[in-house]
């Protein structure tokens, strides 16, 4: 960084930390309970900081005594209209401090209303001009050690640093271990589908068979950048294969749009296309794109086990297990210890899967036909597919559900009607969880559905009362029934 960087730099972390440098004096003092619910705050505070220059410098930090007991929340609601942040709100006790005796205060350049919302409530966050904001979270820290200035170590700095650590972690490991390993597992599941449906002389399991080869000449395009026949092919099946990859390509269009819902050619029920547009680290090259699309289209994409109107008839149901199954014929061996390579360390990092994986469909499948490996053709028995459904449905309901299309009654026991195999299913995660106990059909009516969870849900659900006061308050949530 040049000097005239660093300096802007530095103005930056002066700004934020002299304005945190109040809250923290108020806040070191601590409460003392006397009596019957009264209470007193003595906050006194000695700072001792190291500067960048030869010798120590000592600062003390004194605030007079706040009687809690003597402030009183105001009643009345602020308007639903946009206000200043600023201004004081209904839910805050006010806690004023002196700022004659804030040190540092005439570093930085704060605004008549900054200060008065300093002075009224120990602390206030102003945004620095767009070629003075630190672009890191430790670069704060960092230029406030600079300067010798002191520090409110913040809890969500804490768990920026351990989401940073995670995070790389994971970026490194995907990146440089499991997308070969993808590609090992795609290239192996391709050409069993292609095997089974040669194999296949049923007209039903043949469709199936088809279709998922479209479904990981997908997978392969996502990875590769293309996808081709298996194998040398000639005549009148080069011709059917050519027609399953450019059914292929077309998903992969629509993939690479990301334009929203719309019906899959792949699957025939309604998917989410904008949840494969990459975010956070997978940005960063394409490797880690191409990889987050394809979990993404292995893991959003569910062969569901049960119909679910209007979107999901029963003939679609029956095709989906079917489908469900000769994957899970062909996750055996080395196929098996790639998808294992992906799953395992990601389910340490992660956790588990919400869906049902390849070894709850194995082992309904070794129940229902006794062991037995059956042949593709197997699959066309409707009274063994209705056995494997049954099975399959006295197994764990996924909590997070991802169904896009539901019928207007469609409002109780939804999680039932929702099992499905996912080839690498998506992790189950509390906070999605909360969310989705936070909107309609759970939350809201018929005629006032609550579509969307707010960021305040999570907070509130951790136990926030002043999340849940703000959400109330200023958004009015508690019109939902």
């Amino acid at each position: 960084m040049n000097k005239q960087g660093r300096q802007h730099h530095l103005r930056a972390v002066a700004r934020f930390t002299v304005i945190a440098a109040a809250l923290f004096a108020i806040s070191a003092g601590g409460l003392t309970e006397t009596g019957c619910g009264s209470a007193k705050v003595t906050s006194t505070a000695t700072v001792s900081v190291s500067t960048a220059t030869a010798g120590r410098q000592t600062t003390t930090i004194q605030t007079t005594p706040v009687d809690l007991s003597t402030l009183v929340s105001p009643t009345t609601p602020f308007p639903s209209a946009f206000r200043s942040p600023f201004d004081e709100q209904s839910y805050l006790l006010p806690q004023p401090v002196d700022l004659g005796k804030v040190a540092f205060l005439d570093k930085v350049s704060l605004s008549a209303t900054e200060k008065e919302a300093l002075a009224r409530q120990s602390f206030v966050a102003v945004l620095p001009a767009a070629n003075e904001r630190p672009w890191k979270f430790w670069q704060v820290y960092e230029g406030a050690r600079y300067q010798g200035l002191p520090l409110l170590v913040t809890t969500d700095s804490i768990l920026n640093a351990y989401h940073s650590l995670f995070d790389t972690i994971l970026q490194r490991m995907e990146e440089k271990a499991l997308f070969d390993k993808a590609i090992v597992m795609t290239d192996a599941l391709s050409r069993a589908a292609f095997d089974q449906w040669s194999a296949a002389t049923n007209p039903q399991i043949k469709a199936d068979a088809r279709l998922n080869m479209a479904y990981f000449a997908v997978a392969e395009t996502l990875l590769k950048g293309s996808n081709g026949v298996p194998g040398i092919v000639t005549g009148d099946v080069k011709k059917e294969l050519q027609t399953i990859l450019d059914l292929a390509n077309r998903e992969v269009s629509l993939i690479e749009d990301a334009n929203g819902l719309e019906k899959s050619l792949t699957l025939g029920y309604t998917e989410d296309y904008s949840q494969y547009k990459p975010r956070g680290h997978y940005t960063r090259s394409e490797t880690l794109k191409r990889y987050f699309k394809t979990m993404m289209w292995y893991g959003h994409t569910a062969f569901f086990i049960n119909p679910s109107l209007p979107d999901r008839p029963e003939e679609l149901a029956n095709s989906l297990t079917r489908r469900a199954v000769l994957i899970a014929f062909s996750l055996t061996g080395a196929t098996k210890e790639a998808w294992k390579a992906i799953y395992e360390p990601t389910t340490f990092l992660v956790g588990l899967a919400d869906d049902l994986t390849v070894d709850d469909v194995q082992d309904v499948i070794a129940q229902v036909f006794g062991g037995v490996q059956p042949a593709p053709d197997d699959l066309s028995d409707a009274v063994k597919i209705t056995a494997l459904r049954q099975e399959l449905n006295k197994l764990r309901a996924p909590k997070i559900l991802t169904q896009m299309i539901r019928a207007a009654e469609d409002t109780t026991g939804r999680e039932e009607s929702e099992r499905s195999f996912r080839v690498m299913g998506q992790r189950y995660i509390p906070d999605s969880y909360a969310f989705q106990q936070l909107v309609w059909a759970y939350v809201g009516t018929q005629e006032n559905k609550r579509d969307l969870p707010m960021g305040l849900d999570a907070m509130a659900v951790l136990g926030s009362d002043q999340a849940y006061e703000i959400a109330k308050q200023d958004y009015a949530q508690d019109k939902y029934k």
